[in-house]
């Protein structure tokens, strides 16, 4: 069936593309086959009188398919599963007289064989993987019918008709927006490219619509809870619209694969400000002019705009269109947009973004990862975001991330081209793949933050864990970059003045250090890191490298054996619990076990850092001789004083330490770099009032101001799925010690164990955050 006719040309007869959800034509309401006899009259034949889909959150439809959280009116039901539909007619139906089908049509030219119209037989059977309506009561002029959609179909939203066939032609319904009918992929549905057969798994990674996203540190980790708002009113749309703008052809919409793959491009952000060290380019005067411009309009408080874009920011889009998501930027700098630390979940950007068609304004990373656990929740498929700390950014792919130094063990910055971001957020997507050998279904990574161009476009993933973990990198898609993520060494390379390079050390466990998601039924962090990689030095472990260099991975330095060299002199160094606004010391502890008299000459150096692992300033260097005696071990200590790096934080306040030194006596350099994040103040939630559904609660947000500068223009955001919506407000100024206080009615309408959220922004101070956690009980 097709919804008009198109000239052929070249033999071929050619339709436009059917790329979207949100565009229709109308099927006419009647066929005719010849002429119509005179004196006959269609509606004298069988008529649909009315269509019920029993789409409640209550009835049976949306309870067996697990959508009956959706604040959705329409009918929405998961591929694969039989749903029930009753017909009405103008008179009892006689099934040896009368024929009639269902028709599912989606797009604006529909075809049956690429699945965008599909005709509903009436069978005595279900038959597996097929279509079919099956009739299972008949009752005066009702029918009721068991609906079986096919577990491979396309999922969207879908127009029903009801067709009637007359000796002279069909009759069809008008079209009516009631019937429309959302179809999703299906977990729970053995045939579907999703099912997942854990049902604990099953209600996390698909119907829980609160999560936990891992930041900060391996060894000082930070949460923030996420609402991922996949029931929310207008979300399941807005999830749709996002494949709309990606121009997806409809036919595709059912394989999951090819949904990550445009979901990861059209999510993403790519900053030019920090992505990677190869992005550090002069600031030229016009552009701290603009800068200084959007600071200014952005602290009056002027009304967002589309039109005045901030260098050093690009779209979070498809390469092809500019039409995603989410605007990514890392500059520091927010106008006419949201601090990324702002968001409290994907509500607001998907809502924006569906209203305005334009990009959101900003986010980074873990904003990216939460939006596109929102997208895949929403339309069925199991998902969860995955957080690596010390993540590599390999630009050349040789599984090595490159530290160069100067012959007095500084950082050559013109060299090293290649960062370590103190963590990094991507997804994991739960799917089968027919296009990989047996075993490499399951999860797949699928990075709304890509780094690098793939097939002619950004966009990173689905690639198999299992093929990450085994050095499969020939397996589609982009499986080498993500293995470099997880894999690579980190070494230390001295420059010397002839230009001749020497490997000094080699660090085989710095990358990939811990790899965490959020465990089932709990805030809790799972330690996925043995899912990517096996343990160093295992067989296992070098067998997987082995796998990758036999499939093209490039490792062109021999580093092996080095990292086994012991030397003489050790160095290691702690910082101590950093606090806004505070003074803090770091520790470096340098170990003789030898008989043998040491001196060395030490190097520190302290860096602002986006938590990508490029460095926007530094704010410390000293350098300092060491003596250590034979047997022993010494201590220097560092001290780092608040104004040295206050004024100078970004959005996460991340500070990067590299500590070298030479020892006198045999050139020998030791390198050690470490990242800390400052801890920063919260904002304390309290509620009074009943903690009953459809009862009015009192919510109270108050913060304190730590700091000894007053604060300006201070924007709290507040949210509480299920409590109260999202809501924000700006305080003009907070002097130093005052205390802020702010307080909201609302009504809680969904019960069980939920969260408040809040986030407070200003140029002084960013990533404050804080959750109260509420048990809403039924109303009685």
């Amino acid at each position: 069936m097709s919804g008009g006719t198109e000239p052929a040309f070249s033999g071929r007869r050619a339709l436009p593309p059917n790329n979207s959800n949100g565009e229709e034509d109308k099927l006419p309401t009647m066929e005719i086959v010849g002429l119509l006899p005179k004196g006959v009259h269609l509606q004298d034949y069988l008529n649909v009188t009315d269509v019920h889909l029993f789409k409640e959150s209550w009835d049976t439809n949306k309870v067996e398919h697990h959508t009956d959280r959706y604040d959705n009116e329409k009918l929405i039901v998961r591929r694969g599963q039989p749903f029930f539909v009753q017909i009405d007619f103008n008179r009892p139906y006689d099934p040896k007289r009368d024929f009639i089908r269902l028709e599912y049509v989606i797009g604006r030219y529909p075809q049956e064989n690429k699945g965008t119209y599909i005709p509903v037989p009436i069978v005595s059977e279900f038959r597996s993987g097929k279509w079919g309506a099956k009739i299972i009561l008949k009752e005066n002029q009702s029918v009721r019918l068991s609906v079986q959609s096919s577990p491979k179909c396309i999922v969207g939203k879908f127009r029903m008709y009801v067709a009637i066939w007359t000796p002279y032609g069909i009759i069809r319904t008008d079209r009516n927006p009631a019937t429309d009918t959302y179809i999703l992929f299906n977990p729970w549905c053995e045939e579907d490219a999703v099912y997942l057969d854990n049902e604990k798994e099953r209600e996390e990674y698909v119907l829980n619509d609160l999560g936990i996203i891992f930041h900060g540190n391996f060894d000082d980790m930070k949460t923030r809870s996420w609402n991922y708002g996949q029931f929310e009113n207008g979300i399941l749309d807005a999830c749709l619209f996002v494949m709309d703008k990606a121009q997806m052809d409809l036919s595709g919409r059912g394989n999951p694969v090819k949904i990550s793959r445009v979901a990861s491009a059209m999510c993403r952000g790519r900053g030019r400000a920090a992505l990677s060290s190869q992005s550090q380019r002069p600031v030229h005067s016009a552009k701290d002019l603009l800068q200084e411009v959007c600071r200014s309009l952005r602290n009056r408080n002027l009304p967002r705009s589309n039109v005045l874009w901030p260098l050093g920011a690009e779209f979070a889009i498809n390469a092809k269109d500019d039409q995603g998501v989410v605007v990514g930027s890392w500059d520091n700098i927010y106008a006419y947009g949201v601090p990324p630390s702002s968001w409290t979940g994907s509500v607001d950007i998907l809502l924006e973004y569906h209203s305005s068609g334009n990009p959101v304004q900003y986010g980074q990373c873990w904003v990216f990862a939460g939006v596109l656990n929102t997208f895949f929740r929403c339309l069925g498929i199991p998902a969860r975001v995955v957080t690596n700390y010390f993540s590599a950014h390999d630009n050349n792919a040789n599984l090595q991330m490159d530290i160069f130094l100067d012959e007095d063990g500084k950082i050559n910055p013109k060299l090293t081209k290649d960062s370590v971001w103190n963590y990094h957020c991507w997804n994991e997507a739960w799917m089968t793949r027919p296009d990989l050998p047996v075993g490499f279904g399951g999860w797949q990574v699928v990075d709304s933050t890509p780094q690098e161009n793939s097939d002619g476009m950004y966009r990173c993933g689905p690639a198999s864990v299992q093929a990450v973990k085994h050095g499969h990198v020939c397996f589609q898609f982009d499986t080498p970059f993500v293995f470099a993520e997880v894999n690579s060494d980190l070494v230390y390379i001295t420059v010397k003045k002839d230009t001749t390079h020497l490997v000094e050390a080699v660090d085989k466990t710095h990358i990939g250090k811990l790899i965490v998601t959020k465990e089932i039924g709990g805030d809790g962090k799972q330690d996925i890191t043995d899912n990517y990689k096996f343990q160093e030095g295992k067989e296992e472990e070098r067998l997987a490298l082995e796998t990758a260099l036999m499939y093209g991975a490039k490792k062109p330095l021999d580093t092996e054996g080095i990292h086994q060299f012991k030397a003489d002199i050790d160095m290691d160094f702690e910082v101590e619990k950093a606090v806004l606004g505070k003074d803090f010391k770091i520790t470096i502890t340098f170990r003789n076990s030898t008989p043998r008299r040491y001196t060395a000459t030490a190097y520190l150096s302290g860096n602002i850092v986006f938590y990508t692992g490029v460095a926007k300033t530094e704010f410390k260097n000293q350098t300092f001789d060491v003596k250590v005696e034979p047997y022993s071990f010494t201590n220097e200590e560092v001290q780092i004083k608040a104004g040295e790096y206050m004024g100078k934080l970004l959005e996460q306040a991340t500070l990067h330490f590299f500590v070298s030194s030479r020892i006198n006596e045999t050139s020998k350099v030791l390198a050690m770099q470490k990242s800390t994040v400052l801890h920063i103040p919260t904002v304390n939630l309290k509620v009074r009032g009943q903690k009953v559904v459809g009862s009015d609660m009192v919510v109270t947000v108050e913060f304190t101001n730590p700091l000894k500068e007053t604060l300006y223009n201070i924007w709290i955001h507040l949210d509480g799925p299920g409590v109260i919506k999202p809501i924000r407000k700006m305080f003009r100024e907070l002097p130093p010690n005052s205390t802020l206080t702010w307080e909201e009615v609302c009504r809680p309408w969904v019960p069980g164990s939920r969260k408040l959220m809040a986030t407070l922004n200003c140029d002084a101070l960013r990533h404050v955050y804080g959750e109260l956690e509420l048990q809403i009980q039924r109303r009685r």
